[in-house]
């Protein structure tokens, strides 16, 4: 969970963009999330690239904003994140943080949280959770050096900030 007043400052590195999600990203993003993530834990969730896609419902009546973001280098996705809110009331929510091992080093996973946070506080909220899975070991201090402070673990599964 972390507390926001402002914006943070993004500043990319000049060969990566971050940008909004587009439909043709869906193949790229979906190899990198099934790459970067526990097969048994897709799996479980059933993880298609069906998720990738905005809702019907939620295109229609707009009750939460959703916002997907990611990150190329040298014209490749390296990473990818969304982000979500309700109302400035609710604490916005960043999830699915998934980076390849080339934007691990170049800390694409630092740039796109930043990101999210900077769509969430645009939409007026001014609270965040990230969720993470526990075996996340390197995402979870990321996100900690981010100043994001720990609201929530459930052993072995995931820890929330």
């Amino acid at each position: 969970m972390k507390d926001v007043d402002s914006e943070e400052l993004l500043e990319p590195a000049p060969d990566i963009k971050i940008r909004d999600f587009q439909k043709d990203d869906i193949d790229p993003v979906y190899r990198l999330i099934a790459e970067s993530e526990d097969s048994e834990h897709l799996r479980i969730f059933d993880f298609t690239k069906k998720e990738l896609q905005t809702s019907f419902v939620q295109r229609l009546f707009r009750f939460s904003t959703q916002k997907k973001l990611v990150a190329s280098f040298g014209g490749r996705i390296v990473g990818y994140v969304s982000a979500s809110y309700t109302t400035p009331k609710q604490a916005g929510r960043i999830g699915s943080v998934n980076v390849t091992s080339e934007g691990k080093s170049l800390d694409v996973e630092k740039l796109l949280i930043r990101a999210a946070t900077n769509e969430i506080v645009k939409g007026g909220a001014r609270r965040i959770r990230v969720t993470v899975s526990a075996k996340e070991k390197d995402l979870i201090e990321t996100v900690r050096d981010l100043g994001f402070t720990e609201a929530l673990s459930m052993y072995a599964m995931i820890t929330e900030f």
